[in-house]
């Protein structure tokens, strides 16, 4: 499987970019195969459903996108202190339903205990898109989204998400 802009890594079970402009920032140069972004595809080979016994086998592809070092930097930065706040929230929340715990009823503290992790979680996503936007950079998912052999392949049945029994 070659392509004018990739090339595939057999020992590594990897597409590798060959393009040196990056997709995030556009003016960026690729200067080594591992700053760029792997992306994980999946495609599901056989299905097996009985009544009580479910599975699912698939084929698993890395395809790169180029990311020049600035870019790569930027990202895993955001990553950084997108998990950072997001811990730092969550603990907040966390600790403010110790501290009224007595005060609240018990459905008001289970309600707040999830929000501590919708906190967690959803803030980590949102923070880290938002940190790479914010230096002017695409996020991971819009560089992804945005390249020619990712989206050649989703035409073909491959899928962006893991196949689950």
């Amino acid at each position: 499987m070659e392509d004018s802009t990739h090339v595939l890594n057999e020992r590594l079970k990897r597409i590798e970019p060959t393009s040196k402009k990056c997709s995030y920032c556009f003016d960026g140069k690729v200067e080594k195969v591992n700053d760029s972004y792997f992306v994980p595809i999946f495609k599901e080979k056989d299905r097996t459903n009985i009544i009580v016994y479910r599975s699912v086998k698939y084929a698993k592809l890395d395809i790169g996108i180029p990311r020049c070092p600035n870019c790569r930097s930027i990202h895993e930065a955001s990553k950084k202190k997108a998990l950072l706040f997001s811990i730092l929230a969550a603990v907040a929340v966390l600790a403010f339903i110790v501290y009224n715990f007595i005060d609240f009823n018990v459905i008001v503290s289970v309600i707040l205990f999830f929000l501590a992790g919708f906190v967690g979680f959803g803030g980590y996503v949102y923070l880290q898109n938002n940190f790479s936007r914010k230096a002017g950079i695409n996020t991971l998912k819009e560089g992804v989204e945005n390249d020619p052999l990712v989206q050649d392949f989703l035409m073909k049945g491959w899928s962006l998400t893991l196949p689950s029994a």
